[in-house]
């Protein structure tokens, strides 16, 4: 969120597993096993057409919301 917040106190996603206009993308390295926390970890290599080499865990809630842990993910910034 320190990435994508822009020092702004709330931030406003729209996330999905299928890709859409204007849209970042993480991938998935690995699912962590249910007694480390679940979820997965993920990988984002560009953020606005920036170099960022960013690996960051998405918890077991990605499961619940997805129905399962997809293997990429898209977002961007309302």
């Amino acid at each position: 969120m320190d990435l994508i917040g822009n020092d702004a106190e709330n931030v406003e996603i729209e996330m999905s597993d299928q890709s859409f206009e204007n849209a970042e993308t993480l991938t998935l390295l690995h699912i962590k096993e249910q007694n480390h926390g679940g979820g997965g970890i993920y990988y984002l290599e560009t953020y606005q057409g920036e170099k960022q080499d960013l690996k960051l865990w998405l918890c077991e809630v990605t499961s619940f919301v997805f129905g399962c842990i997809p293997q990429k993910l898209f977002f961007r910034v309302k």
